[in-house]
């Protein structure tokens, strides 16, 4: 884009000292100051010697500015508003002669014209009466705004109209309508009446038939280019099939080989089996034999001494004895066999048993616990039969018997002189 700032003259007309005074008001933006100064101008007066000029707003109450100079203009920098300004002219004197009148005039906010999108080409109309129409996005503009073709060569300049429509910021554009131009590179210019103006990007005019010869030309490109796009697709379609195939034979491939190499791991397994079975069966009878072969063969220091133990029932219960209840009996053997015969057949020793048990009796009376403890000391014969595991034994020798008995009187046949619970021991020989 680029910023154009003309100076725009607003002519006014005066009756001063008998004279007509022609009064304008200038808008230039000075690049030194960054400012807009405004600029009142009148046709001097060869009369006077100096002028005095009043401005003042209409919409603010305040007192106006006095400006005293000697030339035939001043300069402002107002802010946008409504104001009103008078010129007296004074003579050498210093005397005041007939003011004007007071003169309205408005300051308004200069805005640089925003060209969002053109058309980057446009055709020519074909007769020179027609009118050439492009497309446009033009923000930031009045109503009085301008618009302008320049040719990229010559430098050309054609004026056009902005189609405005309202907008809510203002107005906006949407089309620019120009007289037909010669072909070529033009630039649209805007330009608003503060003088700012922007420069949209180079836009191509082509005739009819150049226009005509791109359509042709874009068709031919895009039907070559569907041409193309087809052989391309149907080169990547021959080879997806290829691929295709390659992975069934491949895959075809692989799962002969899966199942193969799953069937000889199958027979592979099954032989291994059936070789461990075989080895497994083997064992046992070798450790069969090798067992048997060990009791047959055993030493004699092999079965010198036993270690027995075990758990016993009573045969009692509460069907035959009502008020007793027998525990089970718990027992205990140790046996050594030092006396052996050649064939092992016969034995002769020694053993040594402890047992244990109680019994409970319940009558109206009183309740009886009792403790049986059996000690005995036996010499024991045995023969053994023609299996290992059947034997015929005989044993005799002493023994004690202990027996704890604990009486617990009932309430009613107790008393205070004596103690409700009384334990009583007995030793027995046999």
């Amino acid at each position: 884009m680029q910023n154009r700032v003309p100076v725009v003259f607003l002519k006014f007309k005066l009756l001063f000292a008998c004279l007509a005074l022609c009064l304008c008001v200038n808008a230039g933006l000075f690049a030194q100051s960054k400012k807009f100064v405004q600029k009142i101008q009148w046709q001097p007066d060869e009369n006077a010697f100096g002028y005095r000029v009043e401005v003042r707003s209409k919409t603010a109450d305040s007192k106006p500015k006095v400006i005293e100079t000697e030339d035939s203009f001043v300069e402002l920098s107002l802010t946008p508003g409504k104001y009103e300004y008078r010129v007296t002219a004074v003579d050498f004197l210093g005397r005041e002669a007939v003011s004007s009148d007071w003169t309205e005039f408005e300051i308004i906010k200069a805005l640089l014209p925003e060209i969002v999108q053109t058309e980057n080409k446009v055709v020519a109309p074909e007769e020179e009466e027609g009118k050439l129409s492009i497309s446009v996005d033009v923000a930031s503009i009045t109503e009085e705004s301008k618009v302008e073709l320049v040719n990229s060569k010559t430098e050309e300049v054609v004026s056009g109209e902005l189609k405005v429509e309202p907008d809510e910021k203002g107005v906006k554009a949407s089309k620019a309508e120009f007289p037909a131009v010669e072909p070529g590179e033009w630039t649209l210019r805007v330009t608003n009446p503060s003088g700012l103006s922007s420069d949209s990007q180079p836009v191509a005019i082509i005739s009819k038939e150049m226009h005509e010869e791109e359509l042709r030309i874009a068709e031919e490109e895009r039907l070559e280019r569907e041409r193309q796009e087809a052989e391309r697709l149907a080169e990547l379609k021959r080879l997806e099939e290829e691929r295709l195939e390659a992975e069934r034979l491949e895959a075809e491939r692989l799962e002969t080989e899966r199942l193969e190499a799953e069937r000889l791991e199958a027979e592979r397994l099954a032989e291994e089996a059936r070789l461990a079975e075989e080895a497994r069966i083997a064992e046992e009878k070798r450790l069969a034999e090798e067992a048997r072969l060990a009791r047959k063969n055993r030493p004699a220091k092999d079965d010198n001494i036993l270690l027995k133990a075990g758990l016993a029932i009573s045969p009692y219960d509460g069907e035959i004895l009502e008020t007793q209840s027998m525990a089970p009996v718990v027992f205990a053997e140790w046996t050594s066999f030092p006396l052996k015969s050649k064939s092992k057949k016969h034995k002769a020793g020694y053993s040594l048993s402890l047992a244990y048990s109680q019994s409970e009796e319940n009558y109206n009376f009183a309740d009886m616990t009792k403790h049986y403890v059996f000690v005995s000391s036996d010499f024991v014969y045995r023969k053994v039969m023609q299996s290992d595991y059947l034997f015929a034994q005989l044993k005799a020798g002493p023994c004690l018997f202990f027996m704890n008995q604990i009486v617990d009187f009932a309430d009613e046949y107790s008393s205070s002189e004596m103690d409700s619970t009384v334990s009583k021991a007995f030793c027995y020989v046999g």
